[in-house]
C-alpha cells in the first residue's frame, strides 16, 4: 500500500487537531509526503428547516450551513503547521458521501474516530467497516494507551485458493508499508480449531479414544505451523501467534490483552462476487475488540453503494 493520498474523516464533534486519527494522518504524510483531504459530512437532515420549505429555500439553509461549517473548519486550521491540507463538505447521507469521495479522489486510506459517545461500533463505523471499498482505520480515543504492535490477522486456511491467498498477502502488504511509516513492530496473528472437534469430543454416539484425539489435535497444530512457516517465507520473518480456539474468541480476548496499536483484517463474506458483505466472524470480532482496526477488502470488491 503505497499512499499518495488519505482522507480523514472528521468526526461528529468536528474537532480536528486533537482527533487522534488526524494525527495518525499528519504522521503517514510526513513519511510519505501524501496529500491529505479532510472531509466534512452534512447529513441533509441535521439542516435546521431543511425540506419544510421551497427548494429553492432549501438549496439556501443548505449553502449557509456549508459556509458556516467552511469557516469552522478554516478557524482549526489558521495555526496548523503540519502537512499541507485540503478540506471539503459534502451532504447526503454520511457513510455513502464517505465512500464516494474515497472512490472519486482514489484514496488510498480512510481514517476517522470512533464515535466517542458510542462505547461499541457506531452505525457509521459499521456502515463503513462493511462497504468502504478503500481500506479504513477506525481509532477509537478511549483506548488504553497501545503499545508498539500491528497485528496482521490472516486465515491460514485461505492460503488454499489463489483469492485466499491475494487477501492475506493484501493485508500483510498494509501493515508492513504502515508499520514502516509509524515505526510500529507487525505481529502475525492466525487462529485455528481441528474441524468437529467438539463433536468428536463430546458425541455420545460417536467413541473417539482421548490419545487418538489428542494425535489429531497435534496433527493439526504442526499443520497450521507449517502452513504459517511458507507464510512468512513470502513475507519475512515476523513475530507470529497461532491461537488455539474459537476464532471470534480467541482473537477479542488476545488482542484486548496485548492492546496494539491496530488490528489489520479482512472484512468479507466468502461469496465469490464483487459487492461482498461483512462476514459475520469479522463482525462479531469488531463489535468484541477494544483496540483500532484497519479493514482490508479483497482485490474486486465493489461497493454496494456505488
Amino acid at each position: 500500500m503505497k499512499l499518495k493520498k488519505i482522507l480523514f474523516v472528521v468526526n461528529r464533534d468536528f474537532l480536528i487537531l486533537d482527533d487522534p486519527a488526524f494525527e495518525i494522518c499528519t504522521q503517514l504524510s510526513q513519511q510519505s509526503n501524501a496529500l491529505i483531504e479532510i472531509l466534512l459530512v452534512i447529513d441533509e437532515s441535521d439542516i435546521p428547516g431543511y425540506g419544510m420549505f421551497s427548494q429553492t429555500n432549501n438549496e439556501a439553509a443548505k449553502q449557509e450551513l456549508i459556509t458556516r461549517m467552511q469557516s469552522y473548519l478554516d478557524a482549526q486550521l489558521a495555526n496548523y503547521n503540519g502537512a499541507p491540507v485540503s478540506t471539503k463538505i459534502r451532504c447526503g447521507v454520511k457513510f455513502i458521501e464517505i465512500i464516494k469521495e474515497s472512490v472519486e479522489g482514489d484514496f488510498d486510506i480512510i481514517l476517522k474516530t470512533q464515535d466517542i459517545h458510542h462505547q461499541r461500533l457506531a452505525s457509521l463505523d459499521l456502515h463503513l467497516l462493511r462497504k468502504a471499498q478503500t481500506p479504513i482505520w477506525i481509532l477509537r480515543d478511549s483506548t488504553p494507551k497501545p503499545n508498539n504492535a500491528l497485528f496482521a490477522a490472516i486465515d491460514l486456511n485461505l492460503e488454499a485458493t489463489k483469492e485466499g491467498r491475494a487477501l492475506n498477502d493484501k493485508i500483510m502488504g498494509a501493515s508492513k508499508q504502515l508499520a514502516d511509516q509509524l515505526n510500529l513492530e507487525v505481529s502475525v496473528l492466525s487462529c485455528w480449531k481441528l474441524n468437529g472437534e467438539d463433536s468428536l469430543r463430546h458425541n455420545p454416539f460417536l467413541k473417539v479414544k482421548d490419545a487418538d484425539l489428542a494425535e489429531m489435535i497435534t496433527s493439526e497444530a504442526d499443520r497450521q505451523s507449517e502452513l504459517m512457516k511458507k507464510f512468512l517465507s513470502k513475507h519475512g520473518e515476523f513475530e507470529n501467534f497461532l491461537i488455539k480456539g474459537d476464532v471470534v474468541d480467541s482473537i477479542a480476548n488476545f488482542v484486548n490483552l496485548s492492546k496494539p496499536k491496530a488490528l489489520v483484517m479482512g472484512t468479507f463474506a466468502r461469496s465469490g462476487l464483487s459487492g461482498y458483505l461483512i462476514g459475520n466472524t469479522a463482525e462479531d470480532i469488531l463489535l468484541s475488540i477494544e483496540s483500532p482496526v484497519i479493514a482490508i477488502k479483497p482485490e474486486g470488491f465493489v461497493s454496494p453503494v456505488l
